[in-house]
């Protein structure tokens, strides 16, 4: 029989078979102030079913019939219960209950004393937590020392403890295979340095020395294997001291032999090509490795750079090492840059580098190396810089051109508008300038405007206030700064200095110049709109005479009401059908076959006629009504296209003008993908025309865009190339594949050497880089022959056919689709293997 008592601290098993003597056990338990839980049994069947449970203790008579503390002890140990056993009995003596102990009773007490039980059970239970806490140590150590043990056995690279004097105590069998040991005896007890390369063995104990004091390192080197194969290693040490205090090297090694081989090849390779590789270790920033050509291009030899590391940061131009130490920390995590900058070599002479970083990585992804390349840019830039020169200057006079000096009223008009400045500009043309042309010759001709140059200088002081236009036109930018002096007065000044002759080859000329002047913001609010009205006034001014002035008059203000009249139409043009698309054929220069048509916008206004496109573009893109109207553009060509495939004019393409409002608009890659989706036709057979300036508002953003449209497969072309910013360096990083040459440049092609050469330039450039040309407003047989004997693989322009209605264009297209198929072939094979894909007109041009 059993009785279960209340729940308490303790956990107690009571074995006896008097009830009495139960519960004085449970009554004296109370007594000592112990919380406890109690169970009573009196037999051996009811002992065994409740021995295993959670008891702190179990408390047993020593004598029972049939059933003792013996019996019970014995079952403690079959059963392994690990619970302490106290004896409570009248009966036995001092000498059985030592006997009992002996047997594994934990305590005893006789029944006459039992003011003791609370503390024995409670000195019982600690000792036996203590024990098992301790056991409960002991074995997790010897596990953790087994899976120790088991991971460093199983570890893939050596783990190896050296002691002080250099002798192997421990190598895993990692380690033994990677030095040829069949057993840990050939290694255990043996000096580490019989297995060390003659010349690594100084490094290595330089190493070891350095560990015991107390530090870490880490060092690559060579051992050689008890079979004789020589392998490159990479170690981490650090120091293990033992229970008696002693300090060995505990290290972890890696068999780093292919890297090392690679990192061979690879010097070998650098050594034999012109760029500068490098190679820097990524912890200490030592220089590793620098190829050959680092002498030929920085001036120094390699072992200079080698002693002293910061030698490369010394060489960079004062200038641009600012510069370049922020590029560099911009991208330190990444441990990647890629910039260019000037270096001075030891003889002063300078050159412009282009450097470009990346992080090598080891087997476990950590960045162990920085590898680098440089190459020597010099003639690169020179170019790029003389491009961009003749871009924005004219090269006879080292003024700036139309483009530039367009540019610089628009930022005079931008900084005055805070502060409420008059801005006035002079237009000057020299009269009857095709007579000295004609008299005298181009040469004497240059001169006079080279001379004319010189005297614009000095009443315009700020080499960007004065342009040479174009032929024998310049112009003055005048602020209200500029001595306080009306324009009229400078204007003045301006014609009596040139009733004073130019000297030439002690040779006298006397030439006269017509000026008009307009002023903003009275008569004009940007640059564009500025220009045109002083130009209006200048041609005024030939017509009252030559050798005047005249400003802006306000009747020719009408050119302004109908300016409104044109945006007022603009929307409702849109509703009501009023545009058209005019189509100019692009020719293979080859084969005279039609390769395609670049769409040009017109407008049939209900009362003005043909509109021409400069008159609205630029409203429309200024108004925001160019996104509907370049979606209504580009619908058109498109299904245009479809229309000629139906028509027995398939394969052609199409080019569609874009201006810089439409692709800023967030989703244009979109509207482009929903339109070729509508209309059905291959995205390969449209082209997007894009203005250099365009291109540059963002040119992150830009680049990004491109690529999404490119991946399309639309091809991207830069629109009058030439004109703009005209930099390599965009034209390497956006997804680009034609440049179209602008007209300006081909108009005096055949008697312009400039013009030519910056044609020339373009062609030779655009071949390089695996770009398509096309040649625009091409109206000479002599412009056709230069171009063509300087492969230029398109052209458009008034010789073959102007802008045209689309009948009139397969009229023209018909008879010129069927000749020379070879010819449209390789022509298209040349449009479709450049570069993948990655403010002229948004939709329209006035003329090519």
């Amino acid at each position: 029989m059993f009785r279960t008592m209340d729940t308490k601290q303790f956990r107690i098993l009571i074995v006896e078979d008097v009830q009495d003597d139960a519960e004085l056990v449970q009554r004296q338990m109370a007594a000592s102030g112990l919380d406890v839980s109690s169970l009573w049994v009196d037999n051996e069947v009811d002992f065994r079913k409740h021995a295993d449970e959670e008891w702190d203790a179990i408390l047993c008579d020593y004598t029972m019939p049939s059933f003792g503390a013996h019996r019970v002890l014995q079952i403690v140990a079959e059963l392994k219960i690990n619970t302490p056993v106290i004896i409570v009995s009248g009966t036995v003596g001092e000498e059985t209950a030592i006997e009992a102990m002996h047997y594994g009773a934990a305590d005893y007490l006789m029944k006459d004393r039992l003011t003791r039980l609370g503390a024995a059970i409670e000195q019982a239970v600690a000792r036996h937590r203590l024990r098992a806490a301790k056991q409960r140590a002991e074995l997790a150590l010897a596990e953790s020392e087994r899976r120790l043990k088991a991971i460093v056995e199983n570890e893939p690279e050596c783990v190896k403890v050296v002691s002080a004097e250099g002798l192997v105590t421990e190598m895993n069998p990692a380690g033994l295979r990677m030095i040829e040991a069949s057993s840990r005896g050939e290694v255990i007890g043996k000096p580490l340095a019989r297995l060390l390369h003659p010349d690594d063995v100084g490094p290595y104990f330089q190493l070891h020395r350095k560990v015991l004091s107390g530090h870490s390192g880490t060092l690559e080197f060579r051992v050689i294997g008890l079979k004789g194969t020589l392998r490159w290693m990479e170690t981490h040490s650090v120091p293990m001291r033992d229970d008696h205090k002693s300090v060995s090297v505990l290290s972890i090694t890696r068999d780093i032999t292919e890297r090392r081989e690679a990192e061979a090849r690879f010097r070998q390779l650098a050594d034999n090509i012109r760029e500068v590789f490098w190679l820097i270790d990524a912890s200490t920033s030592e220089v590793l490795y620098a190829s050959r050509a680092f002498e030929e291009i920085w001036g120094y030899n390699a072992e200079a750079l080698y002693r002293d590391p910061d030698l490369w940061l010394k060489a960079i131009h004062p200038d641009d090492r600012r510069e370049v130490l922020m590029r560099m920390g911009d991208k330190a995590s990444e441990h990647a840059f890629d910039c260019e900058y000037r270096i001075i070599r030891p003889d002063q002479s300078q050159r412009w580098i282009r450097s470009r970083a990346f992080p090598v990585r080891n087997e476990q992804g950590v960045v162990y190396r920085i590898a680098g390349i440089a190459e020597d840019v010099t003639e690169r830039r020179r170019a790029e810089e003389e491009l961009r020169y003749r871009a924005m200057f004219d090269p006879l006079t080292g003024l700036p051109n139309r483009r530039t000096f367009e540019q610089r009223i628009e930022q005079a008009i931008g900084s005055g508008r805070d502060t409420a400045r008059s801005l006035s500009l002079l237009i000057l043309d020299l009269d009857r300038f095709k007579e000295i042309n004609d008299t005298l010759g181009h040469a004497a001709g240059d001169q006079v405007l080279k001379r004319i140059a010189e005297r614009l200088r000095n009443v315009a002081p700020a080499s960007e206030n004065a342009s040479r236009l174009f032929g024998a036109t310049f112009a003055l930018l005048l602020t209200d700064t500029q001595d306080g002096t009306a324009p009229v007065d400078v204007a003045q000044r301006i014609l009596d200095m040139f009733a004073e002759p130019l000297v030439i080859d002690e040779q006298e000329y006397f030439v006269n110049l017509s000026i008009g002047i307009a002023s903003h913001p009275d008569h004009a609010t940007g640059a564009t709109d500025l220009l045109r009205k002083a130009d209006s006034a200048m041609c005024h001014a030939k017509q009252q005479g030559s050798g005047g002035y005249q400003v802006f008059d306000a009747a020719l203000h009408a050119v302004s009401l109908e300016n409104l009249a044109l945006e007022a139409g603009l929307r409702r043009g849109i509703e009501r059908g009023e545009f058209l698309l005019h189509y100019q054929p692009r020719i293979a220069t080859e084969t005279g076959v039609v390769v395609g048509a670049e769409a040009l916008l017109r407008w049939a206004h209900p009362q003005m006629g043909m509109v021409p496109p400069d008159r609205f573009i630029a409203l429309a893109e200024r108004t925001g009504q160019i996104i509907p109207l370049g979606d209504w553009v580009l619908r058109e060509a498109l299904n245009q296209l479809r229309a000629w495939d139906s028509a027995g004019l398939p394969g052609l393409d199409i080019s569609v003008n874009v201006s810089a409002r439409q692709l800023r608009h967030p989703d244009f890659d979109r509207r482009v993908a929903r339109l070729l989706k509508e209309t059905g036709i291959d995205a390969r057979r449209l082209e997007l025309e894009v203005t250099e300036s365009a291109l540059m508002h963002d040119i992150d953003e830009t680049s990004a865009l491109l690529g999404r449209i490119g991946a399309l497969g639309v091809r991207i072309a830069i629109d009058d190339f030439g004109t703009g910013y005209s930099s390599l360096s965009y034209i390497k990083r956006l997804p680009i594949q034609k440049l179209k040459i602008d007209k300006s440049f081909i108009r005096d092609l055949s008697t312009d050497s400039d013009d030519a050469a910056i044609v020339t330039a373009i062609l030779s450039m655009a071949a390089s880089l695996n770009l398509v040309v096309t040649a625009e407003g091409v109206e000479t047989t002599e412009q056709l022959a230069f171009l063509s004997g300087r492969k230029c693989p398109e052209y458009q322009g008034y010789l073959a056919c102007k802008p045209v209605p689309e009948k009139s264009f397969q009229g023209f297209a018909r008879p010129r689709r069927t000749a020379s198929s070879a010819g449209r072939t390789s022509t298209r094979a040349a449009r479709h293997t450049s570069r993948a894909p990655t403010e002229g007109a948004a939709t329209g041009k006035t003329r090519s």
